[in-house]
């Protein structure tokens, strides 16, 4: 798949190893993923074409110049001035999944009834790395069929502690001892 994100994507990755900041520039583009959502109209600036560039470049600065990691803010710049910023989401993706391939990094999703807090998820993301040796990022998404409980997914591997679950494996067992029941 040599698509457009990836191949961005890949050059920001070995820009970062480069200098050795993978994981800050892994951070920082959670951060500026999140300021994109949190402000979707940032896109629409960044693309119109009724904005000249250096505004667009100004737009830049303000937002994300205060960062050490000036390379960062030049990739963003010339994202926009490839009239890419509209792929930025795509690209974003692919980079986080090409840092935590060199990272040894491990994504999953924790689903739980409620939002976990910070200490939780770090709790369980230990939890699960110290069982899957090796290391666990978890992103917490609401399941409410879970009943309570979570249920940890990491790729092909499912942690299964949810009260859906349980009820369940009680339901099947007490079918089953009702079979044996019958047949004695």
């Amino acid at each position: 798949m040599d698509s457009v994100a990836v191949r961005y994507a890949n050059a920001l990755r070995s820009l970062a190893v480069e200098e050795n900041r993978l994981t800050d520039y892994k951070v920082m583009m959670k951060a500026t993923v999140a300021a994109f959502k949190q402000n979707p109209d940032l896109t629409t600036l960044l693309s119109s074409a009724f904005i000249k560039i250096n505004e667009k470049r100004e737009t830049i600065d303000h937002l994300f110049g205060k960062t050490d990691l000036k390379s960062f803010v030049s990739f963003l710049k010339v994202i926009v001035e490839h009239k890419r910023i509209h792929e930025f989401p795509s690209i974003a993706k692919e980079f986080i999944k090409f840092a935590n391939e060199t990272l040894g990094i491990e994504e999953g999703i924790i689903y739980s009834t409620i939002l976990l807090t910070s200490e939780k998820i770090a709790e369980i993301e230990k939890t699960i790395s110290d069982i899957s040796h090796t290391t666990v990022e978890l992103i917490n998404e609401i399941d409410l069929s879970l009943i309570g409980g979570i249920k940890v997914v990491v790729h092909d591997r499912i942690y299964d502690g949810s009260v859906s679950t349980m009820i369940q494996s009680l339901q099947t067992e007490l079918l089953k001892r009702k079979v044996i029941n019958r047949e004695n």
